[in-house]
């Protein structure tokens, strides 16, 4: 049995719970029944997806399940949409064996969790997004957004793309084909600014089959940030930021090429800092620019090749892979 029909089964009891368009607190309801009958916004035909047309807050009240691979869940076409998953999964039909580099999914297909393009103010929270043959979440050019307390689990592309100035926090991304978490950081967006900032903030990403972070180069003073998290066992580099930013107080550890780059074939690497991370057991703890990104209060060792670059600004407790002065 895959791995993702073992997860379906735990999570089966909460499948197809059917309720009112519209709650009595003004959040729209929705669920598996409402998503066929078609309807819940303006132009949301019947099937798949669910097309959020309009702003306002929506709320699952049952699982939502998808069996064609060229179908994505939901599709928000509006600024200010909350979705708030209401502890249900969006369900897909990929099936996945394997961890990290030798993680295998399919079918592959264009469906996605959730998709959202050339939108502002758009927040998703507090749930599963299983098995998608496209993978999780694309939210490409969405400034503003937020996802917090979801579950990216099993997906065969990516399990979250986004662009710059999101909020991510409290997620589990674990066995998705592509990145764990992709930042296109030259993303154009309705209210794109010279300077785009992102946070990841306690939040796991393990066993994906490519980086567990990976952030594009960036001509602006785009910032990605990793904070609180664990980033282990990916296929990849755990953490590849081709931008300014850096990591604090995470754990990097049994990463197959590498443990963190940073601003390493960037065009802007200012101000990148690493400071009391534990970066152990993988291909090489870090590869940092050599002048503009400095380290301290780190744990480095155990990691099979040397650690390179960077300017070492304060204490770290080193091993044989790196030499602290």
């Amino acid at each position: 049995m895959s791995l993702n029909r073992v997860a379906l089964a735990s999570i089966a009891a909460c499948l197809l719970a059917a309720g009112p368009g519209l709650a009595a607190d003004g959040v729209i309801e929705i669920n598996e029944t409402r998503a066929k009958a078609g309807g819940i916004t303006p132009g949301d035909a019947p099937g798949y997806p669910v097309t959020l047309s309009q702003p306002g807050s929506y709320r699952l009240t049952g699982s939502l399940i998808v069996t064609t691979a060229s179908l994505s869940a939901i599709e928000i076409t509006s600024d200010d949409v909350s979705l708030d998953l209401n502890g249900f999964p969006l369900v897909g039909i990929a099936g996945c064996n394997g961890e990290g580099a030798t993680l295998v999914c399919t079918p592959t297909g264009a469906g996605v969790g959730i998709f959202a393009h050339a939108r502002e103010g758009i927040s998703v929270r507090n749930g599963f997004v299983y098995a998608f043959p496209g993978g999780g979440a694309i939210l490409s050019q969405v400034e503003g957004c937020t996802v917090e307390d979801v579950s990216f689990l099993f997906n065969a592309g990516r399990a979250l793309q986004v662009g710059g100035s999101c909020t991510l926090s409290g997620l589990v991304i674990d066995r998705n084909a592509g990145e764990g978490v992709f930042v296109l950081t030259n993303d154009p967006s309705p209210a794109d600014s010279p300077s785009d900032d992102a946070v990841l903030r306690e939040s796991v990403l393990s066993r994906n089959r490519g980086e567990g972070v990976f952030t594009t180069s960036s001509a602006g003073r785009d910032r990605f940030q990793i904070e609180r998290s664990a980033i282990s066992g990916n296929g990849r580099t755990g953490a590849d930021l081709r931008t300014e930013g850096g990591l604090r107080d995470s754990a990097v550890f049994g990463n197959a090429q590498g443990g963190i780059r940073l601003g390493v074939n960037s065009q802007d690497p200012d101000s990148g800092m690493l400071r009391g991370n534990a970066v152990r057991s993988n291909l090489y703890g870090f590869a940092l620019d050599p002048a503009q990104v400095g380290y301290t209060h780190n744990n480095v060792g155990g990691n099979t090749n040397a650690s390179s670059g960077g300017v070492q600004i304060g204490p770290n407790v080193c091993e044989g892979d790196l030499i602290c002065p």
